[in-house]
């Protein structure tokens, strides 16, 4: 009989359950290259495992790498090579000396900006609206007075005309007042009969000298004459039209 405070030797045959160092080359049964399970793998599914291009049986791609997909994490077991290169996106435009299409847009600058960006059309807009607010004209009108419609160049007398046009010449652009700045409008032909008092201050008389403007009559343009001239030298002082008008011609 034992007594009850006996106690047994170490077995210096066994590893104990924590932080055991072994001695001998650990066995275990050898799993087939590419299996999953929790056990620690032998050095021969290791060395399968490498050999088939990486763990769990992963191998290289075969494919070049795709561009402008759907954003996904991705199923495929095979990996990319460290030196693998994308297709260049022909969707997307160079940062060197890019060439769009359609309607590019781009952040609008304050005006007064004056740096390397982009000048939108809303830009150019701004820029041009304060920088006729001075109220000083752009520039001459690019239209002609004539006699006969469509033709800003007479060639042939016209002796009996009662209609007075202004036709585009060399282009259509007027400079406009509007009542707080100066602009630049594209006006195709306009006429008045000679006659008009409703818009003008008197019919014109026979052989007579008058002034002519072209001027914004609350949205509508239109164009108009002064008084006659009190005589072939002297011109009638005053016109009648005020700021809302464009001197043409006498």
């Amino acid at each position: 009989m034992l007594a009850e405070d006996h106690v047994h030797p170490s077995d210096s045959s066994q590893a104990p359950l924590a932080s055991p160092v072994l001695r001998a080359i650990r066995r275990r049964q050898r799993l087939l290259q590419g299996t999953t399970i929790p056990a620690s793998p032998t050095t021969a599914f290791v060395s399968a495992a490498v050999a088939a291009g990486g763990g769990g049986g992963s191998v290289p791609a075969t494919v070049p790498p795709l561009m402008d997909g759907v954003a996904a994490v991705g199923v495929a077991t095979k990996y990319a090579r460290e030196d693998h290169v994308h297709p260049g996106d022909t969707a997307r435009a160079p940062l060197a000396s890019p060439t769009f299409t359609g309607t590019p847009a781009a952040p609008t600058a304050s005006v007064g900006t004056n740096t390397t960006q982009i000048a939108t059309t809303a830009f150019v807009s701004a820029a041009v609206t304060t920088a006729l607010a001075g109220g000083a004209a752009p520039t001459s009108p690019s239209g002609r007075l004539t006699l006969t419609p469509s033709t800003p160049v007479m060639i042939a007398a016209v002796a009996t005309g009662t209609t007075v046009y202004w036709t585009p010449y060399r282009g259509a652009q007027m400079p406009l007042y509007n009542g707080t700045i100066w602009t630049v409008q594209a006006i195709n032909q306009i006429s008045v009969v000679t006659t008009d008092v409703t818009k003008n201050p008197a019919a014109i008389g026979a052989n007579k000298i008058n002034d002519w403007f072209i001027w914004n009559d609350a949205g509508t343009v239109r164009i108009s004459h002064g008084p006659d001239w009190t005589s072939d030298t002297l011109a009638f002082c005053g016109d009648g039209i005020g700021d809302a008008g464009r001197y043409l011609a006498q």
